[in-house]
């Protein structure tokens, strides 16, 4: 469906109500610095469509409808200079109080995924720093279309050279998955349980025939402290890994599971907020020697007021990964382990509008192709 008719269609169908705009832009400047002679820009913060929050210019537009009293739709659409186009997002339709209770509401179309605590805050407008969390987006050598004939071949795919091609990360935010979300809340605690098409890992799992369960709960047992646990379980392979010569003889793409597990916490007192997501995540994966890959990951986020309108930020995440038989009788590690610093300074120029500074540092453990990729950047974002 294409951008124009969506608003089209969103138009029609709120005409008796009222229709809401409102979005964002941000104004980027990027700077690799340290690479070493030869070596082009760093594609680590790349989406699969080569989008990026480092992107010079990026722009959301936020339409949402009022149907009547109970229903209401929405549509996000991206602009990333990056790909030249606009792309609708997400797209999805919220019916509150269903059967008459305040705690049960329901969201179906494509929708942000139900997991931990960043997707709220991935706007450039809320974001105190540019870049996403590792988890919600870095590559890992773990592939959705071809599967690996056996353990030195998973090995070997730690050394792609393409980024975007080796493989899925293990949240992927910069895509929304399309199925039926149910929320809401009573006193301390919150809940949203979704079921969709696709994987929290792999957009592209859509083509399998199974669905995914992803939800999340949510206690806040203080106006200072919210504590959060999710949970994903999803066939995760793309239905041409099956036609793979690689794949086992009468298995089918849904019998490999993603079985994900994620805790989160954030607090806020005074002048300083701090959050923090980790998580534990597992691949059944065909022909290796374990049946499955696995690993951990997370981050640590804080901001601090430093005075009027001028704040301090430092964001600390890594990924480390499970060891496999190298084939020799020897455990080696089945990706490079990665950790990212991400720390700089923001400007509140207004309300709705903040300047931004920082650095982004990262780094892989020893044997990796690439020991370290570092940038500068510049950014003025503003919601409307």
């Amino acid at each position: 469906m294409s951008t124009c008719l969506v608003i089209i269609l969103l138009l029609a169908g709120t005409a008796a109500g009222q229709i809401g705009l409102s979005g964002s832009l941000a104004a980027t400047y990027k700077q690799d610095f340290g690479r070493e002679e030869g070596e082009g820009l760093t594609p680590i913060n790349n989406t699969l469509k080569n989008a990026s929050p480092f992107s010079l210019l990026r722009s959301r537009l936020f339409i949402d409808g009022e149907v009547s009293e109970r229903v209401s739709v929405s549509t996000t659409l991206l602009f990333d200079e990056q790909l030249a186009h606009v792309e609708m997002e997400g797209g999805y339709i919220i019916v509150g109080a269903l059967g008459g209770s305040p705690v049960l509401n329901a969201l179906v179309g494509k929708m942000p995924t139900p997991f931990g605590t960043f997707a709220a805050r991935s706007f450039p407008s809320i974001n105190p720093l540019i870049g996403i969390p590792l988890i919600y987006h870095y590559f890992s050598a773990v592939r959705g279309a071809s599967p690996p004939r056996d353990n030195a071949d998973q090995l070997s795919r730690r050394d792609a050279a393409d980024y975007p091609g080796r493989g899925l990360s293990t949240l992927y935010d910069a895509c929304w998955n399309t199925g039926a979300q149910f929320f809401g809340s009573t006193g301390q605690f919150t809940y949203a349980l979704a079921v969709t098409k696709g994987a929290v890992s792999n957009p592209l799992a859509t083509d399998n025939d199974g669905v995914q369960l992803v939800g999340r709960v949510g206690l806040q047992p203080t106006m200072a402290l919210q504590l959060g646990l999710s949970a994903a379980y999803a066939p995760y392979l793309n239905k041409a890994a099956a036609y793979s010569s690689a794949f086992p003889d009468g298995a089918a793409a849904e019998d490999y599971k993603q079985r994900l597990i994620g805790l989160d916490a954030v607090y806020a007192t005074g002048h300083l907020q701090l959050v923090a997501e980790w998580v534990f995540n597992r691949f059944d994966v065909p022909n290796l020697a374990e049946g499955h890959l696995s690993h951990s990951g997370g981050y640590v986020e804080g901001k601090y007021e430093l005075g009027p309108g001028l704040y301090y930020a430092l964001r600390y995440g890594r990924i480390d990964y499970g060891e496999i038989d190298d084939g020799q009788g020897m455990p080696t590690a089945w990706d490079y382990g990665v950790q990212r610093v991400e720390t700089g300074l923001g400007y509140y120029v207004d309300r709705r509008t903040r300047l931004k500074a920082l650095v982004q540092l990262n780094s892989w453990v020893d044997g990796a192709p690439d020991a370290h990729d570092r940038l500068f950047s510049l950014q003025l974002a503003s919601g409307f």
